[in-house]
């Protein structure tokens, strides 16, 4: 156990810090992470201190002590985190299931996402061109620097993407940014920025084109019903081929989309709702009694786990940590960290990496607990973990009665707290941002953001151009930077976005409301007048 922390706890956020130093040389990049990790360690090194004092208070000093006490203390951290993780992930998953087997309600969530989304796209491109266009006029002083900088400053005009017709007012020195001593310390933050500010950029690029596609995906299976025969066009996302199976017939592929593939997210969010209460249920009530657990009942009722239990105890170890790590890729608070496919920045997969290493050993262990004490104290884990976390009556309670506190964030979720007291618990941005704007009949209209305003957008989007990647001013991965400096797409004009200034006065022409505005079961009954018009 201790062998397989270690990188969890050093490894890999020095390694995170390490690739977001900025720095080129080994030396700078080490010394840098090991600053920014230090007000870290020390956070546990403190923790380990006092609870150091207290065992030797307790139970005095011998040899399996200190060992006892950094098993102790690092699972009790991981099951904290864990344990509102994984309740958090119990609601939302199977929730999500449910709620978008409703295409027209899928779509007018995606329709309400939407502004925001390019909001955030469009600040992303604004951010990145103000600091190329800061690299721009650092090139115009690079002849008076020395020359490691100058090697250095080349190195980031040739990975900025600033089309030719703005080099010119980028490099205008009249209002530079550029302070009149240059170090190496000044070159770091810069180069640390344009790194975060491409991973934002590339971020919000995915997430804009994949809500897109989603989109145009939901328009096409409503619009589908009129005719019963169902043609997806082309992806938007760059890299991603169009989903469904090249041998389905187009009214093969209406049944599929439009009531199987429904019925089916109905039914497999209905079951993992049960086994979410399931796990609640047991998470309370083994501390009191371990038969009235449900996951005791199902993997060993005779106190003997046979092989079809241990296949069910998999099944449920492995929908706990799908859980936890759903509530981790899904909520918003953790920064600019995300996982961007082909495009991950490297401190980001590092800090999954670590999370994922952190929830791994509180989970596994906190599941045998679920079971009978004849069944789990007998296991190789409790053996070199259980044995050391019960070594004191502070670890074995914790251990024992702290993962009732799982009903907080499940109740959380379930009634929608984070949305409704933000100001007091401040975590608002765990809950899908979409459900607000999407329920909210006042962020309807244009300029609030709302779901009319994201429909407009995403009509704007499709319409653009017939190469719909160009429209969202994503470029190849493979391509030259002369290839991309090419490109004359401001960014607005890329996201087809309308500033929040302009979106408060513009007037739009009343147009006729698109099928994705009517309830889904009225679709079924527009279906045949729109055949007989």
């Amino acid at each position: 156990m201790d062998r397989a922390d270690s990188p969890c706890r050093f490894i890999l956020p020095l390694l995170g810090e390490y690739v977001d130093s900025g720095y080129r040389d080994i030396k700078s990049r080490l010394l840098y992470s090991l600053r920014s990790n230090g007000r870290f360690q020390l956070m546990y090194l403190v923790s380990g201190i006092v609870a150091a004092v207290y065992l030797y208070i307790e139970y005095g000093f011998h040899t399996n002590s200190p060992k006892a006490l950094v098993m102790a203390l690092a699972y009790a951290w991981g099951l904290i985190l864990a344990i509102y993780l994984m309740g958090h992930g119990l609601v939302a998953l199977p929730r999500r299931l449910i709620q978008n087997a409703n295409t027209a309600e899928r779509l007018r969530r995606l329709q309400a996402r939407a502004p925001k989304v390019n909001d955030k796209l469009t600040e992303a491109m604004d951010e990145l061109d103000g600091l190329e266009s800061q690299v721009m006029q650092l090139r115009q002083k690079r002849m008076a620097l020395s020359r490691d900088f100058q090697d250095w400053i080349e190195d980031l005009v040739e990975t900025s993407a600033l089309p030719e017709s703005r080099l010119s007012a980028a490099s205008d020195t009249s209002r530079s940014n550029v302070p009149a001593v240059v170090t190496e310390r000044y070159l770091a933050d810069l180069t640390r920025k344009l790194k975060r500010a491409r991973h934002k950029k590339a971020r919000f690029e995915n997430e804009w084109a994949h809500l897109i596609s989603d989109a145009s995906d939901a328009q096409a299976i409503l619009n589908s019903s009129a005719s019963k025969r169902l043609e997806f066009e082309r992806s938007v996302v760059p890299g991603r081929s169009k989903r469904g199976f090249t041998i389905l017939t187009p009214y093969l592929r209406y049944l599929l989309h439009r009531h199987v593939i429904p019925s089916l997210r109905i039914a497999l969010g209905g079951f993992l709702a049960l086994a979410s209460i399931a796990i609640v249920w047991s998470e309370v009530t083994t501390p009191i009694w371990h038969k009235l657990s449900l996951i005791t009942l199902t993997v060993s009722p005779s106190d003997n786990v046979n092989f079809g239990g241990q296949v069910i105890a998999a099944a449920w170890i492995c929908y706990m940590c799908i859980s936890a790590l759903h509530t981790v890729s899904t909520a918003k608070v953790w920064g600019n960290r995300a996982l961007v496919v082909r495009h991950t920045y490297p401190e980001s997969a590092s800090w999954y990496s670590y999370q994922v290493a952190k929830l791994t050993v509180p989970l596994s262990y906190n599941f045998i607990t679920l079971l009978p004490p004849s069944v789990y104290k007998s296991t190789t884990f409790y053996t070199f973990l259980g044995r050391l976390i019960n070594l004191t009556p502070l670890g074995s309670g914790f251990s024992q009665w702290f993962p009732i506190f799982i009903l907080l964030p499940v109740l959380a979720a379930t009634f929608n707290l984070y949305g409704r007291i933000p100001k007091v618990i401040g975590w608002s941005s765990l809950e899908e941002e979409d459900n607000n704007s999407a329920n909210d009949p006042n962020a309807a209209g244009y300029g609030t953001g709302g779901w009319r305003e994201g429909r407009a957008l995403i009509e704007r989007e499709l319409n653009a151009t017939p190469h719909r990647s160009s429209a969202l001013g994503l470029t190849s991965r493979d391509a030259s930077p002369a290839t991309r400096n090419s490109s004359n797409t401001t960014p607005s004009a890329a996201t087809g976005r309308v500033p929040a200034s302009v979106r408060a006065r513009e007037q739009y022409r009343d147009r006729q409301p698109l099928v994705a505005t009517m309830p889904e079961d009225n679709v079924d009954r527009a279906a045949p007048r729109a055949a007989e018009r």
